[in-house]
């Protein structure tokens, strides 16, 4: 599991990061070499600290999500805020949710295609990354 700081103060005022988790199945059936709906994934959002975590925006941080082909390039970039991490959230030790996260992807190849996905708060140096294939339905 890859930590993200996320712009946080627990309470004493250091500086803490929650831990992200990105939930992916094996492989994605779509209907056509064109996704026609978002494709729902799921991130874990945890508190694994050992003191309670607040939120420190009004607004609640940017969640960035790129996905990137098998040659690293990137093939489609989205960004939403969470309001769920607005102040005045606090998250108690060991507490969290799954947030799910709706994806656009670009046109897949008819033999299907293998992505990267990544998850980041903005801003933040790190990032959860996992890998996805996506077919369409013979």
């Amino acid at each position: 599991m890859i930590q993200d700081p996320a712009r946080t103060q627990p309470v004493g005022g250091s500086e803490m990061s929650l831990s992200l988790k990105l939930h992916l199945p094996d492989r994605v059936f779509i209907s056509g070499s064109l996704p026609k709906e978002k494709v729902l994934l799921h991130l874990e959002i945890r508190n694994r600290q050992d003191a309670p975590w607040e939120g420190d925006t009004p607004n609640g941080p940017l969640l960035e999500v790129v996905v990137r082909d098998v040659k690293g390039e990137e093939r489609s970039r989205q960004t939403r805020l969470c309001p769920m991490l607005a102040f005045p959230t606090r998250l108690e030790p060991g507490r969290g949710f799954n947030l799910p996260l709706f994806v656009l992807f670009p046109e897949v190849a008819a033999a299907g295609e293998d992505f990267t996905i990544e998850v980041r708060f903005v801003p933040g140096h790190e990032k959860i990354t996992g890998h996805l294939r996506i077919e369409p339905r013979a």
